[in-house]
């Protein structure tokens, strides 16, 4: 069969301009650069771009042409040989400046960019059409007096640095990435894939079309995870069942964000039309009244709360939308409550991980941690009682525990261990430790590391007043990642004074001299706003 022919596009450079001073976003900029002007349905995310940055203290906005950045033009070339319509092709560089650059400046301040989006505008047959090629936006927070000011109680894991320049300067912009689907080589499953990926690899390159080629397995998840392991990835799925309550799949879904891995949220509309929203962070309101958060006896019979009862809000980025939007957790449980036939109905979540050895879900690992971590305080106390007060506060209300689940490393875990060891031992005299035990060897805790695979869940012991008042913990749960093993699936403890690990078919004990609380575990490249 020969080939469609195809007609030309030609494209045409979009003129410099600098536009600041008392402005108007909706007719000085997206109503200019955006085919079918700011009330188009389309324009939605430059709508919600523009409002951010006036949000975040913009001045200046500088336009530029865009057309001979490399990643621009594969896209249009992909874009041209799927279309047979011939016309113009533009792409327009907008950037958001709250302080201009010197003539002569070629590194600009970092918070001084609020974030950069390109607009590609492509011929269809019945008229031009734009959407949002790619964008990079800070993490938001106010601008006052020429300083930033973190926004309360936002918390962006896996916020990237991504380096973009105009007028000549170059900056690097702390924040997150963000693109819209373009209904030709880039529907909602290859946008919100460019997303997650991006957020987690940063400045590499992920073209539409080598998302594309993963889209014709039998549904979303197939596609996702297809993609997901094309590109080196392995994930962790949490299916949401008639069983699954709220509660679960906010824990699933905050334990992902707070291992720095976005999750993707599947939700089913009318006709069952898939979407996938990207999540990329939390709010996290320790101030605000949760009855499961706040009250003093834990709603689970079990007797433990999820440090996710404390997190009222995602972070999510729409396709569709715009980047930087809060989806609540009320809506979550809303949603789950309707007949199936009705709204939009969530019933996947799907984590890419730099591991394929996770079969074990964050909601497992949690609860099996939950359900022993009374019984291992009862144990250890038999045979080699801790000391300090908090051991003892620990063993007295070890029914009223927050436990926070995060996926880690055992490399990243060691870390995490000598920076709480080295802040006990920058106190003053030098403290005698597993860890820093003076003249003699560490062998327990070499034994302990050696004892740990690769990678595991993580499961921070803190208490509802020490968790929401200083983000502190005492101690850890270690939960084997590879496999639902409720004899064997504790690999170790950590508790005030005390350590526990696995050694063949039994477990060792040891003191640990870490017997006060410490830093909670921060995720990834954690951003915290």
């Amino acid at each position: 069969m020969a080939e469609k022919r195809r007609k030309r596009w030609t494209k045409k450079t979009t003129p410099t301009e600098r536009i600041e001073g008392e402005f108007s976003f909706y007719f000085d900029v997206v109503q200019r650069y955006w085919a079918g002007g700011a009330s188009e349905q389309r324009a939605a995310p430059l709508n919600r771009i523009c409002t951010l940055a006036r949000k975040m203290g913009v001045s200046a906005v500088l336009i530029e042409d865009a057309l001979e950045r490399e990643d621009v033009r594969r896209e249009i070339e992909g874009l041209r040989k799927k279309l047979s319509s011939g016309g113009v092709v533009t792409a327009t560089a907008i950037s958001f400046l709250r302080v201009l650059p010197l003539p002569d400046q070629t590194e600009g301040q970092p918070d001084h960019m609020i974030g950069q989006v390109v607009v590609l505008t492509y011929p269809l047959p019945s008229g031009p059409k734009s959407y949002v090629f790619d964008a990079i936006m800070r993490v938001p927070a106010r601008w006052e007096h020429g300083h930033e000011t973190s926004l309360v109680n936002r918390c962006v894991p896996k916020a990237q640095t991504f380096y973009r320049t105009t007028a000549g300067c170059h900056y690097a912009v702390a924040g997150a990435y963000y693109c819209q689907e373009n209904g030709v080589s880039r529907g909602s499953v290859q946008a919100a894939l460019r997303i997650a990926i991006r957020s987690i690899e940063g400045t590499s390159s992920v073209d539409d079309d080598k998302l594309s080629k993963a889209a014709h397995p039998k549904g979303i998840a197939d596609v996702i995870v297809k993609t997901l392991k094309n590109r080196g990835y392995g994930y962790n799925l949490y299916e949401i069942d008639g069983t699954a309550s709220a509660d679960d799949v906010w824990t699933a879904i905050c334990s992902f964000i707070e291992s720095g891995n976005p999750p993707l949220l599947v939700v089913s509309g009318k006709g069952n039309q898939d979407r996938i929203i990207p999540i990329l962070g939390y709010t996290l309101n320790t101030d605000e009244w949760h009855p499961g958060g706040s009250i003093s006896r834990p709603k689970r019979q079990s007797g433990w709360f999820s440090s996710s009862q404390w997190i009222d809000h995602v972070i999510v980025h729409d396709t569709e939308l715009g980047p930087y939007f809060c989806m609540s957790r009320a809506w979550l449980a809303e949603e789950l409550g309707r007949a199936a036939t009705t709204g939009m109905k969530p019933r996947l979540v799907v984590a890419p991980i730099w591991t394929p050895q996770v079969k074990v879900s964050p909601v497992y690992a949690e609860q099996l941690a939950g359900q022993y971590l009374g019984v291992w305080l009862r144990r250890v106390a038999e045979v080699n009682p801790g000391t300090g007060r908090w051991w003892d506060y620990l063993c007295n209300n070890g029914s009223y525990v927050v436990l926070r689940t995060t996926f880690i490393s055992s490399q990243d875990y060691q870390i995490h261990l000598q920076k709480l060891d080295d802040k006990i031992q920058s106190t003053g005299e030098p403290v005698p430790t597993w860890i820093s035990p003076g003249e003699k060897e560490p062998h327990s805790f070499r034994s302990f590391m050696n004892s740990l695979p690769p990678n595991f869940w993580i499961c921070e012991i803190s208490l509802p007043q020490l968790y929401g008042g200083n983000r502190k913990k005492l101690g850890e749960i270690l939960i084997d990642s590879r496999r639902r093993d409720v004899a064997g699936g504790i690999l170790a403890i950590r508790l005030p004074s005390r350590a526990v690990w696995r050694n063949g078919a039994g477990y060792l004990l040891a003191p640990t001299g870490m017997d006060s609380h410490g830093e909670l575990l921060e995720a990834s490249s954690l951003t915290v706003s």
